[in-house]
Formats: structure tokens, sequence, C-alpha cells
């Protein structure tokens, strides 16, 4: 398995996003999510994945990061493909899993050869861009990497219930 890169015509900095998700945050942010992981990944089984064969079914994870949900996916016999604009954080997807493929590609542009049953993007990997810049992501799902009646599942964190429940700490 190897990484692939896929051009992208992006005209942001690829280096903005790498220094803010760097290692540390890896590290850290791997730490304090352990817990959600295992539900997050029985939320996707029981409702999506244990419908479809896992033979011919394609899954994508949409800014995979460190691979987390992927290596997590895996253990149940999933494959999952892995995309990132990070290219270390790619590395150590790798690392977690030797099944499947990883892209390093901004995912407003990706397009690679084949398309998805499910795509999934976990711990709120979309949002951090300009709206015309979440839009370009969408229509790219929408055009280039979902089949027709694909599933595109979309975690966002509740920002209130974060001011609300995490000020101060």
């Amino acid at each position: 398995m190897k990484l692939k890169q896929i051009k992208s015509s992006s005209k942001r900095q690829l280096s903005e996003l790498n220094n803010f998700f760097d290692d540390s945050y890896s590290r850290v942010y791997s730490e304090l999510l352990k817990i959600e992981l295992d539900e997050q990944t029985n939320f996707l089984k029981a409702n999506y994945l244990k419908k479809f064969p896992k033979s011919n079914f394609k899954i994508l994870d949409l800014c995979c990061g460190t691979g987390r949900h992927i290596k997590s996916l895996n253990n149940y016999g999933y494959v999952v493909d892995g995309v990132d604009i990070n290219p270390e954080a790619l590395k150590v997807a790798q690392e977690k899993s030797k099944k499947g493929n990883f892209y390093l590609s901004d995912v407003q542009f990706f397009k690679p050869d084949k398309k998805y049953n499910l795509i999934y993007s976990m711990e709120s990997s979309i949002g951090y861009l300009s709206d015309s810049e979440n839009v370009q992501i969408f229509k790219n799902i929408s055009d280039n990497l979902l089949i027709e009646d694909g599933i595109f599942v979309l975690h966002l964190a509740n920002r209130d219930y974060l001011l609300k429940n995490m000020s101060g700490r």
C-alpha cells in the first residue's frame, strides 16, 4: 500500500493547515477522544455498515488525519481508504493500517479513480475553511466521490454545547 499524492489546484498554502494540525495536536487529540472513537465506530457499524457486504462496499475517511477511525474499522474487517492534506498524519495512518489506500490531497479537489458507497468525516474535520471552500468540498463529494444513493456522514461539534459545558477548562 503506497501513499498516493493527488494534485490539487488549491491556492491555499498547505503549510497553514499542517502547522495547525502538527504532531503534538494529533497526540493530544487522540488521547482525549479514545472513548468517543468506540462510540463513533459503533455508530457507523450499527447504522450503515452492517447493512452492506464488506467485500464490495467502498468506504472513505475524508480528512482521516492519523487514521484512528480507519484502524478501528479495520479491526472489524472493513477496508477503508483515507485522504488528508497532512503528509505527516498520513504516514501515521499508514503505519496503523495496512489495508486500503491513502491519498495526500486537498479534499476540495480530490478526484480518485473510484467512487465510494460511504464517506464519513469525523471530529469536525470540515468547517475550518471559508464558506466557499466548504461548499467546494460538498460539491466535490457529490460530483466526484460518492456513488448515486451513497451515504455521507458528517460529524460536527455542537458549538453551543461546548461553550456552555467546556468554558473555563
